[in-house]
């Protein structure tokens, strides 16, 4: 049975620790007298491409796990996937749902991570049977393409720290936080800037906002940011016309 495939994060990287590890250890038998320099080199390399390997095939699968267990959840939520990729955290949220619904939304980028297409995603939506559950579109963090306070959830993996300035991804931080209702809750894993992440979240009035880790997934640390938005205090007014709405037993 065929199982989905969510790719190779920063395929270029883990390409190239491969190529350089294998040239180190081949160096160190073609010419001995560089051997016990280039071995320990090429071994080093060959050490972080497995890492790096790992973190892409098992670490990030459990990351997103630990992450979404972390929040309640009824089976109705409609949540969104910013950068959804090749789908994991999209789909994990999916299998959780049983009436919700989880929209995933990327520019399709395949420098991040390997053959990062919307086929690809569709491929494994089908494959984990959670099509009537979840789907996807193009869209851009820096401008999501919602109304305001649409989803009971955001959540994004390793995605807002591939826009190129910082300018574009604390507006990225801002669009999650618009296009989230109140009471709903935010989850982000990515490997930097989630200082600023953290600040710009409180600047923007939510609460409970918590930065865990590091894990070292790719080598370079990964850390999970998640917070939740406030309700709206309700008036004096709305106060008394909801009690007046409780239809009394006598």
């Amino acid at each position: 049975m065929r199982s989905a495939d969510y790719g190779i994060d920063a395929p270029n990287m883990q390409r190239a620790l491969w190529i350089f590890g294998a040239l180190g250890v081949a160096l160190a038998f073609a010419y001995p007298p560089l051997g016990q320099y280039t071995v320990y080199v090429g071994a080093a390399f060959l050490a972080s491409a497995l890492v790096m390997f790992w973190g892409s095939k098992v670490g990030k699968l459990k990351a997103v796990e630990r992450m979404l267990n972390e929040f309640p959840w009824t089976g109705n939520e409609r949540v969104l996937d910013v950068g959804c990729g090749r789908g994991l955290p999209l789909i994990s949220v999916a299998r959780r749902l049983i009436k919700g619904r989880a929209t995933g939304v990327d520019v399709w980028r395949d420098v991040d991570l390997a053959n990062n297409r919307m086929e690809r995603t569709l491929e494994n939506i089908s494959i984990e049977r959670v099509g009537n559950r979840a789907d996807v579109r193009d869209g851009d963090a820096r401008e999501l393409p919602f109304e305001d306070e649409t989803f009971d959830a955001v959540v994004s993996s390793w995605a807002v720290h591939n826009i190129a300035v910082r300018s574009g991804r604390m507006q990225a931080i801002r669009e999650m936080v618009r296009v989230l209702r109140p009471g709903g809750w935010i989850g982000i894993l990515d490997i930097e800037d989630t200082k600023d992440y953290v600040s710009e979240l409180r600047a923007l009035g939510m609460l409970s906002v918590t930065r865990k880790g590091p894990s070292f997934l790719f080598l370079i640390p990964t850390y999970q940011v998640t917070a939740w938005k406030p309700e709206p205090e309700r008036t004096g007014e709305e106060e008394a016309a909801k009690e007046e709405a409780v239809p009394v037993m006598a």
